[in-house]
């Protein structure tokens, strides 16, 4: 059993887990306009 036989069994089990955010559009703005956290990137 390959690497391609492993794949073919869990394709039917996939999890997809997403998350939607809303913060203040300032918050976002900040940091890609503010050099300084381009450090934590």
């Amino acid at each position: 059993m390959g690497k391609e036989s492993n794949l073919q069994n869990t394709a039917d089990r996939e999890l997809v887990i997403s998350r939607l955010l809303q913060p203040p559009r300032e918050l976002v703005f900040e940091p890609w306009t503010n050099p300084k956290y381009l450090i934590h990137w």
